[in-house]
């Protein structure tokens, strides 16, 4: 069995009710009944351990990686057109997640006000399907006095997203809770800074490649990415450093990490 997270469990306000019952009783079930855990990150083991009964013998982790397909995108010709597919300026903040109430986009919306009176040329860039519970957040964004400043774009076909990262100049991920949370180190593998929540397996996601804060202190998140709006030293050095950090979680390896166990099971 692969465990990705313990949300249902762990904030269950996050989910729809029947989804919410439904896995709180099943999860349990399915973990037990394994002969095996595979494990996305430590951190999940370890909520894992904390919040069942299960044997923390049976944990194995094996970390997800990055696709290929993430990588850094210099030709301007293409960087030009997805910044005119998409409107957008030279300068902007890019979150790639759904939207739900987990991924705490009203965090980075709020910041994103602060920072705009000293930026006014920046825009905030949210590319990601309608998860649930998001109403609310369109609510938030339409009402806001940077409005005119946020593009929602929904999800964006595959070959856009690795251009998009690429020609963002901060990639900011506020989420509350991830059982691994790729989206940081896809933005590492295009070069491009980030800022990160310091929570469950994020610290151990990105290491010390990106900028980290408090998901929940909207302070925090303004001058953590008017630092590095402001300081092209540090822009760089984050590129550098997530762009080799990224480089560590390939595919091949959790490929072989999985064949390994299973081959241990089947002996």
């Amino acid at each position: 069995f692969t465990l990705h997270d313990l949300i249902p469990l762990l904030y269950p306000n996050f989910h729809k009710p029947l989804n919410r019952i439904y896995l709180s009783v099943m999860m349990p079930l399915f973990l037990k009944s394994a002969d095996a855990i595979i494990s996305v990150s430590n951190n999940t083991r370890d909520d894992a351990v904390k919040h069942t009964d299960v044997d923390p013998s049976k944990f194995v982790v094996i970390p997800e990686a990055v696709s290929p397909s993430f990588q850094t995108i210099s030709n301007q010709q293409q960087l030009t057109k997805v910044r005119y597919k998409y409107k957008l300026p030279e300068r902007f903040i890019l979150c790639v997640s759904t939207i739900e109430p987990r991924k705490n986009h009203l965090t980075l919306l709020r910041a994103f006000e602060m920072l705009h009176k000293d930026h006014s040329d920046l825009v905030l860039v949210l590319v990601g399907k309608l998860g649930w519970l998001y109403k609310s957040l369109l609510i938030e964004i339409e009402n806001s006095p940077v409005s005119e400043n946020v593009r929602l774009l929904h999800q964006v076909p595959d070959t856009d997203l690795p251009v998009l990262l690429s020609a963002a100049t901060v990639f900011a991920f506020p989420s509350i809770y991830e059982g691994f949370g790729l989206p940081p180190l896809e933005a590492m593998a295009c070069s491009t800074p980030v800022v990160c929540a310091n929570t469950s397996s994020l610290p151990e996601v990105v290491g010390p490649a990106a900028l980290m804060c408090d998901p929940l202190v909207i302070d925090a998140w303004h001058t953590e990415i008017d630092k590095l709006l402001l300081d092209k030293e540090l822009q760089e050095a984050l590129s550098q450093n997530g762009l080799a950090h990224s480089k560590k979680f390939t595919w091949n390896s959790v490929a072989t990490a999985t064949s390994n166990l299973y081959k241990t099971l089947l002996r």
